[in-house]
């Protein structure tokens, strides 16, 4: 199997000179810079507590009173860095930025939308393969339904967006979210495989065409934006962490909830039991898909009056 990541190396290498001869190179002018020791150790330590949680929680369970420690920890580290970053003269992170309400939105939202992604990426092998007996090889070819229609709807998604703009492409890519997130929390083994595969296939299209980078650095300032690409790095990643540690918690606690005791594994002789829980973790999925429509609504009218109100000044 570990072979398979070698596939990568090739890519890497040609990316890299793709990347080298395309690039403009800019020369740059030494400068003296002050690193920011306290706030990289209060942010290290926040991001370090707060995965270690996520993926030792997976292992033994979120009630543990060590993970429950591991959560205090991480606000109490978090709590730190903002005090540290308020009171500091050259901050790694300028929270200046979370200030403007139009970036703040689109980080969340960005979150909610790649928490949400990780859902299918945990439990529709095991639906696919397990419950429907499928090969690997079929699971395989209905997974990459959201790749290739994530493919074809980007581009499309990024011309409308320079029309009408980011955040109104997110938006409505978002009511396009809540098609399959209906079918996941619906579907049944007895149901034709058709639906799955619209399904899959209308995620793909809703998840080409979030906006997730314009969105978010559009809304950057340009001294912020070197900044604010690392923040929108970190949200995607924290979103698919807490997607894969949500959607194994909410499964095997929908599973348990149906079975009447603890289950962490595949209830190979009640495949109804997982199905429960996939439609038990689906409906918090949903409920994310459905936040983030609010977050993007409210950013909506909130853009929405600015320009007025700036048409009235001027």
């Amino acid at each position: 199997m570990a072979l398979y990541f070698f596939v990568n190396v090739p890519i890497g290498i040609i990316a890299y000179f793709l990347g080298h001869h395309f690039f403009p190179h800019s020369k740059i002018a030494p400068n003296n810079i002050k690193i920011d020791i306290f706030g990289f150790i209060t942010y290290a330590g926040t991001i370090s507590s707060f995965f270690i949680m996520i993926f030792w929680g997976q292992v033994i369970g979120f009630g543990n009173l060590k993970i429950i420690a591991l959560i205090f920890l991480t606000l109490i580290l978090l709590i730190g860095f903002v005090l540290v970053e308020n009171h500091t003269k050259n901050p790694l992170i300028n929270l200046r930025i979370f200030h403007n309400l139009s970036f703040s939105f689109g980080i969340f939202s960005t979150m909610l939308v790649f928490t949400v992604g990780y859902f299918n990426n945990m439990i529709i092998p095991f639906y696919l393969e397990d419950t429907l007996l499928l090969s690997s090889a079929v699971a395989g070819l209905i997974l990459m339904f959201v790749p290739i229609l994530n493919i074809i709807s980007a581009p499309i998604g990024g011309y409308i967006s320079d029309h009408i703009g980011a955040e109104r492409v997110s938006f409505y890519a978002l009511f396009i979210f809540i098609i399959p997130e209906l079918i996941f929390i619906s579907v049944r083994p007895v149901w034709s495989l058709a639906w799955l595969i619209i399904a899959l296939a209308t995620f793909g299209i809703a998840n080409g065409a979030f906006q997730n980078n314009p969105m978010i650095m559009g809304n950057a300032a340009p001294e912020f934006q070197g900044i604010a690409g690392s923040i929108a790095s970190l949200s995607r990643n924290m979103g698919m962490s807490i997607g894969l540690a949500l959607a194994t918690s909410l499964l095997y606690f929908g599973i348990s909830l149906r079975s009447g005791y603890r289950i962490t594994t595949y209830p190979d002789k009640h495949p109804d039991w997982f199905v429960f829980g996939m439609h038990f973790a689906y409906i918090f999925a949903f409920g994310m898909i459905i936040s983030a429509l609010f977050l993007l609504a409210g950013l909506l009218y909130y853009q929405h009056h600015r320009r007025i109100s700036e048409k009235k000044i001027n």
